[in-house]
């Protein structure tokens, strides 16, 4: 039986420092989600952030 750890995506994108990064399993999470959430918060607090997406995980870095 294997456990999964829920992850606050929202709050973990945006506790993110300049140049930090957060790395999001993609097994249960949709990049575009992921890509909305950093959208959002990007209008709403002024932060800039990257997202990439690779076969295992999504990984968002604050730009700015």
């Amino acid at each position: 039986m294997e456990i999964r750890q829920k992850i606050n995506v929202r709050g973990s994108i945006n506790s993110l420092k300049n140049g930090d990064w957060v790395k999001i399993p993609r097994c249960g999470y949709k990049p575009s989600y992921v890509r909305t959430v950093s959208s959002i918060l990007s209008a709403d607090t002024g932060k800039r952030f990257s997202v990439n997406v690779t076969e295992n995980e999504i990984t968002v870095i604050r730009t700015a």
